[in-house]
């Protein structure tokens, strides 16, 4: 069975003389969380009423589960669950797609959300996308992100790769590397020769 069940190539969206999406190329598979990151007036809404049928491409292609074409995107968006203007969660979706859930939550609501969706990846195999402007919540709840900004996406990462990019060291230049590891007889040093 394929893994993939939503793709993106070069999907756009315009209104008038504004890009709100430019030439979206993405894939998600299933049975993860995805991050979906960006300022507000990035795009992240946008994409997801494109995937839910709530609004329209002005270009390229959506595919969800393999099939794509108007009539058999409708099918398969009965498969998804969605709350992006109006809260609503009928049956126990495929694809849960959130539009900044947390929005006005107070902190209790916020923990009982993050443990909802991960309760659902976990137990259901659901495969989940939250849209959000608050990467720090995020990081505690998905396994994936992506990052978007003005319309296009400028990067993917793992949960690996983000904490790589996140951890915090403490870099040393100096003209005699060794000797100032062996000083310190510190390993978590990063010690750089200076050119």
């Amino acid at each position: 069975m394929n893994s993939t069940i939503l793709e993106a190539q070069a999907l756009t969206k315009t209104y008038r003389q504004t890009t709100a999406l430019d030439h979206i190329n993405l894939k998600l598979e299933r049975e993860k969380i995805y991050g979906f990151i960006g300022q507000n007036g990035a795009g992240k809404t946008t994409f997801l009423r494109l995937i839910t049928g709530l609004a329209f491409p002005s270009g390229g292609s959506l595919t969800l589960w393999g099939q794509s074409g108007d009539a058999q995107l409708q099918v398969q968006r009965k498969r998804i669950g969605c709350m992006i203007e109006t809260p609503a969660l009928l049956n126990m979706p495929e694809l849960l797609i959130l539009d900044e859930p947390i929005n006005g939550l107070d902190p209790a609501g916020i923990v009982e959300i993050r443990n909802l969706l991960k309760s659902l990846n976990k137990e259901y195999g659901m495969t989940i996308l939250v849209s959000s402007h608050i990467l720090e919540e995020l990081y505690q709840t998905a396994s994936e992100f992506i990052l978007i900004d003005k319309g296009k996406i400028i990067e993917e990462l793992s949960g690996r790769e983000l904490d790589e990019r996140c951890r915090r060291h403490i870099a040393i230049r100096t003209e005699h590397p060794e000797k100032t590891q062996h000083q310190f007889n510190l390993s978590c040093l990063h010690i750089v020769s200076s050119p």
